[in-house]
């Protein structure tokens, strides 16, 4: 529904000085801002700080998509958009996310899904990480915010010396 003030189309409405979304009459919507369906509405930097040399660094840029059915929010995920690490074939990070939470390795084309434990902490490995296409709650919305910050940790080889 588009709403016309004196023949122009209104974009934006404000009540107090707050953006009104949506209104309603009665209990019953009578319009809304928002459309449903899915859309880009911001990205969240994820920031891999190295515990030492031998161990990943750099960054990945998640865009963050939303599915709004009229003005709430109903799901949200974060899907890689883009890679700037180093040494991804060494170390892992620890990702507390929360229960519930689900990453995804592969792409759009292929993928394959993996929950968090009940914990809602696990440890990936560099290169694992380097391959997460999004994270999603399995329920529920996951709210990262914009930026996220982990460091990477070395792990050590034991060698067996017994001859």
């Amino acid at each position: 529904m588009t709403i016309y003030s004196n023949g122009t189309k209104i974009k934006e409405v404000y009540a107090f000085g707050q953006k009104v979304t949506a209104g309603y009459a009665f209990g019953e919507q009578i319009f809304s801002t928002a459309t449903a369906g899915w859309s880009r509405v911001g990205t969240m930097t994820m920031t891999v700080t190295a515990a030492n040399s031998n161990s990943i660094s750099g960054t990945i840029t998640y865009g963050i998509f939303e599915y709004t059915n009229g003005s709430s929010v109903t799901d949200r995920y974060y899907e890689r958009e883009q890679i700037a690490l180093t040494r991804i074939n060494e170390g892992y990070v620890t990702l507390n996310f929360g229960a519930g939470t689900v990453f995804y390795l592969g792409d759009e084309n292929v993928s394959a899904e993996y929950f968090f434990p009940s914990s809602g902490q696990i440890q990936i490995s560099a290169t694992e990480l380097s391959k997460v296409y999004r994270f999603k709650k399995h329920s529920g919305l996951l709210d990262l915010g914009s930026a996220q910050s982990v460091t990477s940790n070395y792990i050590w080889q034991s060698q067996n010396n017994e001859n």
